[in-house]
């Protein structure tokens, strides 16, 4: 075995979440087979994102920082062969956002410790993500808890003679949700046209907007509901829930 048999960060308790404005505390632990003089013993907390053109991509087009704290575990000298253990703790800013990984961007939070050994020797690396979970108060956006109402019209025509139209009004009881309620929904569908609709469908969609040099808009469905049609010069109403 090398010299460094080990070197690795855990944190507190075996924590992986952590909320904005919390402490975050740890250890880094090294083991060694033969003494190893170094510069300087330092750990640091980051957070940040990138944003890719490409899915998938890793060449981030643009980058942001959120914070970047540092630590000195130790100063100039040699560590024994054997185990050794260097305490941190930092206290996570209460602006830090929460963590999220998408096909166009991730923002990731992440202790990196690194052991700075003397020039022209290779120096020691490591790293743990954990998670922020930032919820948004739905309490605190005005008129949250009031229904939510649109309409549409679409109108058909042939060989440029109008030939009817259809319009549709959906409703939810409420403008915001939490994960786990259920989502009702009323369509009212009135068919002023000479033919039958094809079956009513309601989506419950996810987008999400990365910004670098340009906008990519990420649109994903999450959950479906779907109802009969409505027919020739006929109105109908639709009760429905999603989860």
């Amino acid at each position: 075995m090398g010299r460094v048999q080990l070197f690795e960060i855990s944190l507190s308790h075996g924590r992986v979440v952590y909320s904005p404005g919390e402490p975050l505390a740890g250890t880094v632990r090294v083991r060694l087979g033969a003494p190893l003089p170094f510069r300087a013993i330092r750990v640091t907390c980051t957070g940040s994102c990138g944003v890719s053109n490409k899915a998938n991509d890793a060449a981030w087009v643009a980058e942001e920082d959120y914070f970047n704290s540092s630590l000195s575990l130790a100063d100039k000298g040699s560590l024994p062969a054997g185990e050794h253990s260097f305490p941190f703790q930092f206290l996570l800013p209460a602006t830090a956002p929460t963590s999220f990984e998408g096909p166009f961007g991730k923002i990731v939070h992440q202790v990196r410790a690194a052991i700075h050994t003397p020039r022209f020797s290779k120096d020691h690396k490591c790293s743990l993500v954990f998670y922020i979970l930032s919820p948004l108060n739905l309490n605190s956006i005005p008129d949250i808890e009031q229904p939510n109402v649109a309409s549409a019209t679409k109108k058909f025509s042939y060989k440029l003679v109008k030939t009817g139209s259809v319009v549709l009004t959906a409703s939810t009881d409420l403008r915001g949700y939490v994960v786990g309620q259920a989502l009702q929904l009323h369509a009212d569908i009135e068919n002023q046209s000479g033919k039958d609709t094809s079956p009513v469908v309601a989506s419950l969609l996810q987008k999400v907007s990365y910004k670098a040099k340009r906008w990519i808009h990420d649109v994903r469905t999450i959950a479906e509901v779907e109802g009969a049609g409505v027919k020739a010069w006929r109105r109908a109403q639709w009760h429905e829930q999603i989860l």
